[in-house]
């Protein structure tokens, strides 16, 4: 063995215990106690369990079934970190044993080998562009250290995998040297397991070979090896994505997932979150002192990518060199890897524009996105600005080396620049909270397997209060931390699923048919046509938040009995699928024995809506049944329906106040079943005669519908006090990005708040824009 080979077997020791030192010290938890939980009641606590979950309960390796049921969802789609689950259910089944009770030691010990990996990687790569052995270990640790997916181990755990984009670009490289099709194999396996990991390192990935290759064809201008590069780009992309389209699509599945979901122009990257950074001390002075940087924009959780201080000074310092040579030759004076390099820069600062969302959030350009594709489904585009963090972390101390070698300054420069790198890299670190958490369920004693007098196998589903529902992109009831870890829990010990879900692009209509089940008794559910049995539900009650909405939900005590109490919080109830048909049954009948029997109603003193009764005294209010607009096959009820541009200049219906004062109500059936609709935007507009804006309410449909048809519409209801007698309202539907869309819009009603309207027709009674059939 030559020195030299000795050197390099040395570095990759060292750089190997330096990366594990790092992990000990700063996670130390993780190695004490590697069964708790980082995160125990949102996104991060539901990863543990889908994860545990599939593992130990489903059959199918690509589909999950303990959220959403009846329905389930795909394993990639539900986090369930398909090579860590599927791994785990395998290795179970070879060995006999259970090793899925072990799943949260995997999933917190995979995040810190891949830490391990990336700068194991970073210091390959640093390598091969022939900086010292010594130099390559401090870049390799401190750019590690300085990562943003660290700041992914607080809940988004396949996230959170550093190791995957320094070990794409390692591959690359080697690729660069050498092309072969054992290479360009090697690459196409990482971009499948990565993927099994979070399918957003697919798009990451493959976005990043296409690019290379396409820079790569132009650079050297070999037009000839066309056939030759779609061959290899074949093995490294294509067919892992033919192996995708295959086991998401091939098994069959819903059709009706959103096709560009919410966040697109939100959770995209800002410049002052991959150039500043508030978790370094002098930012939080400059913030303070010289320029506001707590801008809403780039607080949102993937809008950073802070590159460190070192990169920015040496992508001006390279700029500055470059412009003094005149803007010739290249920027980084290599003698070896100068194309893969520029390459790599090429290809990362794309994805850097892309993170910001550029052209599509430049406004009036919104609508180029409904030409993106598949792009659509991947949201949160300021993700796609890690590959730029770690190829200019790499390209800067390769400049710094190879730009300063030989010089007699060059240590003045070398052992600052590393210094601040390791400084900025610990505090960025330390600024998460990664300590990990006991959950009491989990103890011994405590789990509801050990609860006496329950026996789970007697139900098919559990049921929670408050109920939540994230996935769809089309509703967002968000899960209470309490309700959902327990709700999480018991299902984990007990191998019963949710109806609750907290999934990805879940489909709309199934999404639709779960809400029916915990909302005002309207229509029999259509869900329960769909139930496996007819075993009641085991409904989970959380009695703090419960009572803060329990007018929505105090339907649902009705006929359950109770089985558990605990203490002065949660509740577990007997919930028998009969009661939600008898539930509807005696609201029709309460509505129908009001309108025939109650003698205190009088009729409305109104000549446009003759028939109509009130439950007192009532001169006004106002209806649009849009009945003269044809549209009879579109229509919620009657013979027409409106079919209303989504456009902000376009106004649907206008009216007055008619000189009442006192609390109002507006509502209306919007055709809920199409996609994104219910992301519009109502926008309630009171006006003085001479039209000056006297009060504007906006928010999303999705915030105001509390009654669900099984036929896909919903009844949407707002509350508003009028400023003045005398003025006039104008409703307006919108929504960013479909301007020239409509959404199907019928039976809107303005009527005073506290009060109870009834009508009759041959086939319907109707109340408070409700309507029951008569038989």
């Amino acid at each position: 063995m030559t020195g030299m080979q000795r050197t390099e077997i040395l570095g990759r020791l060292a750089v190997l215990i330096l990366a594990i030192l790092f992990c000990a010290i700063r996670f130390t938890d993780f190695f004490q106690h590697p069964d708790r939980v980082v995160e125990p009641y949102g996104d991060g606590f539901k990863a543990y369990t889908v994860i545990q979950y599939h593992a130990r309960y489903d059959s199918q390796y690509h589909h999950f079934q303990g959220m959403n049921y009846p329905y389930g969802d795909h394993a990639l789609s539900s986090a369930t970190q398909p090579l860590i689950s599927n791994g785990l259910a395998i290795l179970s089944a070879w060995t006999g044993r259970d090793l899925s009770r072990h799943t949260i030691a995997v999933v917190n010990i995979s995040m810190l080998l891949s830490l391990v990996g990336c700068s194991f990687f970073l210091f390959l790569i640093l390598r091969r562009f022939e900086l010292p052995v010594w130099l390559s270990t401090v870049a390799a640790i401190g750019i590690m250290m300085l990562t943003p997916q660290i700041a992914r181990m607080t809940s988004h755990y396949g996230l959170s995998h550093a190791m995957v984009l320094p070990g794409l670009i390692y591959w690359l490289l080697r690729y660069d040297d050498k092309p072969g099709w054992l290479i360009s194999l090697v690459v196409g396996i990482w971009v499948t397991v990565f993927s099994l990991v979070h399918f957003y390192y697919f798009a990451i990935m493959a976005l990043t070979v296409s690019l290379f290759f396409a820079i790569r064809v132009i650079q050297r201008r070999d037009y000839r090896a066309l056939l030759h590069y779609a061959f290899h780009y074949g093995l490294q992309i294509v067919l892992p994505l033919a192996f995708f389209i295959y086991w998401i699509y091939g098994q069959g599945g819903p059709d009706d997932r959103t096709d560009q979901p919410w966040g697109f122009f939100h959770f995209h990257s800002f410049p002052e979150g991959i150039f500043t950074s508030l978790e370094q001390p002098y930012w939080q002075w400059f913030d303070r002192q010289v320029f506001d940087l707590e801008r809403t924009d780039i607080n949102n959780f993937e809008g950073r990518s802070y590159i460190g201080l070192v990169a920015v000074f040496t992508i001006l310092a390279m700029l500055v060199k470059w412009g003094v040579k005149r803007l010739k030759g290249g920027l980084l004076p290599l003698a070896k890897g100068q194309y893969f390099a520029h390459n790599m820069l090429i290809t990362s600062g794309l994805l850097l524009v892309a993170s910001f969302g550029i052209p599509f959030v430049w406004t009036g350009w919104e609508w180029l996105l409904d030409y993106t594709g598949p792009l659509r489904q991947f949201r949160s585009m300021g993700r796609f600005a890690w590959l730029f963090y770690y190829v200019i972390n790499i390209l800067s101390w390769v400049w710094l080396y190879h730009a300063l070698k030989g010089k007699s300054y060059r240590w003045a420069i070398w052992i600052p620049a590393a210094l601040l790198l390791w400084f900025e890299g610990i505090n960025q670190a330390w600024a998460k909270n990664t300590e990990l958490d006991i959950v009491s369920r989990f103890e011994e004693g405590r789990r509801f397997t050990d609860l006496n007098g329950i026996d789970y196998d007697d139900y098919q589903a559990i049921l929670t209060v408050p109920y939540y529902n994230i996935g769809s992109d089309q509703f967002w009831w968000e899960g209470e931390g309490y309700i959902l870890q327990n709700s999480l829990t018991l299902s984990l010990q007990t191998g019963l699923p949710t109806t609750s879900a907290m999934l990805t692009r879940t489909s709309r209509s199934q999404s639709l048919k779960q809400f029916q089940l915990v909302t005002e008794p309207y229509r029999v559910p259509a869900i329960l046509a769909d139930f496996s049995d007819d075993r009641p539900l085991l409904m989970m009650l959380d009695e703090s938040e419960y009572k803060k909405e329990e007018e929505k939900y105090e339907h649902l005590l009705d006929g359950a009995r109770l089985l558990y109490l605990e203490g002065d919080r949660l509740r577990m109830y007997e919930h028998p699928l009969a009661l939600f048909e008898r539930r509807v049954e005696d609201q029709v009948a309460r509505v129908v024995q009001t309108y025939e029997r109650d003698s205190t109603l009088v009729p409305v003193d109104t000549l446009q809506w003759p028939g109509f009764k009130a439950d007192s005294t009532l001169s006004h209010f106002e209806r649009w049944s849009f009945d003269q607009n044809g549209n009879t096959g579109f229509a919620y009820f009657g013979a027409g329906a409106q079919r209303h541009t989504m456009h902000p200049d376009s106004v649907l219906i206008e009216f007055e106040t008619a000189g009442l004062a006192g609390n109002w109500v507006f509502s209306a059936w919007f055709l809920i079943d199409e996609d994104r609709r219910t992301r519009a935007t109502l926008e309630l507009i009171e006006k003085a005669p001479d039209g000056t804006v006297r009060q504007r309410s906006a928010s999303p449909i999705r915030q105001h519908i509390d009654v669900f048809d099984d036929r896909g519409w919903g009844l949407g209801v707002w509350a508003l006090t009028p400023q003045a007698a005398d003025s006039r309202w104008e409703v307006r539907i919108q929504e960013t990005g479909m301007h020239r869309e409509t959404i199907l819009v019928d039976e809107c009603l303005w009527m005073p708040a506290n009060r109870n309207l009834y009508f009759r027709t041959e086939a319907y009674y109707w109340w408070n824009n409700r309507f029951y059939p008569a038989d």
